[in-house]
């Protein structure tokens, strides 16, 4: 019935968008979390937020697709291409939440942690990461311009972050003090991380469009 009024049709199809982000934000939050408190239940709900942004995207990703072939205005033709490429985003964020879970069990079933070093690294990247993508969601709920011209910079940041703690890394690694396993296991964290940076950036640049 809402395709007979595209412009009511877009607004709910925003509000579930912005249901879709709340749930990969959240998933992405309680994989940080799971490195230092881990639980069977905790991880169960990082599964099951990250299914539901599958889901999510799936449904209103198709009926983004039916809306555009209705006769809508330009500015309505691209909120309607804007949120198919915010939703896209933003599953791309649950999915790397999920290689996050992923990191740290497999770090829990071969009985390896990181160092006090490794551990405060992480909270410094997570933190940042977590910045973006706070500031992205606020700007593309709020259709905020000016909140979303913060984000490329600190997303900037976040890229130099990765760079810095990989090169640290590496430096250890040739020092022999990090075990193989926790070595591949940094360097997929790290990429995960920098890649959710720059989903929210993408989400960013679609508010300021």
């Amino acid at each position: 019935r809402l395709l007979a009024t595209p412009e009511v049709a877009i607004v709910r199809c925003k509000e579930v968008a912005l249901m879709l982000s709340d749930l990969s934000l959240s998933a992405y939050n309680k994989s940080v979390r799971a490195f230092s408190e881990y639980s069977d239940t905790l991880a169960a709900e990082i599964r099951r937020e990250e299914e539901k942004t599958d889901r999510l995207q799936d449904a209103l990703d198709s009926y983004l697709v039916k809306l555009s072939a209705e006769e809508l205005s330009p500015s309505d033709g691209e909120r309607v291409t804007e949120m198919m490429k915010v939703i896209g985003d933003y599953e791309r964020v649950g999915d790397h939440a999920i290689n996050l879970l992923e990191s740290c069990e497999e770090m829990r079933e071969k009985e390896v942690g990181f160092s006090d070093k490794y551990k405060y690294e992480f909270s410094v990247i997570t933190g940042a990461v977590s910045e973006v993508l706070d500031i992205s969601e606020k700007a593309y709920r709020n259709n905020d311009t000016e909140m979303a011209k913060n984000v490329e910079p600190l997303e900037d940041v976040v890229d130099s972050l990765k760079d810095e703690l990989r090169t640290r890394h590496i430096l250890r690694v040739k020092e022999g003090s990090v075990p193989v396993d926790v070595s591949f296991i940094w360097t997929d964290i790290l990429t995960d991380l920098e890649r959710i940076s720059d989903h929210a950036s993408n989400v960013a640049a679609c508010a300021l469009d």
